[in-house]
């Protein structure tokens, strides 16, 4: 299946589509901002590095918790998260 993204933004739906087991060579995503494009770069490296992409749903609900846990430790240090 060939995915086409007119308008990717920040690239949540192609996030979606790859977190749901897409292959990212099928996915076309195309945004013409490039501050959304650099934004959704980064969004999507932060979700591969972090092994987001499973699908045992137990080891994707700890990986969650564990992004949240950082993430209330990062807002309570004054510090801006992009993700």
């Amino acid at each position: 299946m060939k995915i086409l993204i007119p308008f990717s933004g920040v690239n949540s739906e192609k996030i979606a589509w790859l977190s749901h087991g897409a292959i990212e060579e099928n996915i076309t995503a195309i945004e013409i901002n490039p501050d959304y494009v650099e934004i959704g770069q980064a969004r999507e490296k932060f979700w591969i590095e972090n092994n987001f992409f499973f699908k045992d749903d137990k080891t994707m609900q700890g990986k969650i918790k564990q992004s949240i846990e950082k993430e209330t430790s990062i807002k309570n240090t004054g510090q801006q998260n992009l993700f």
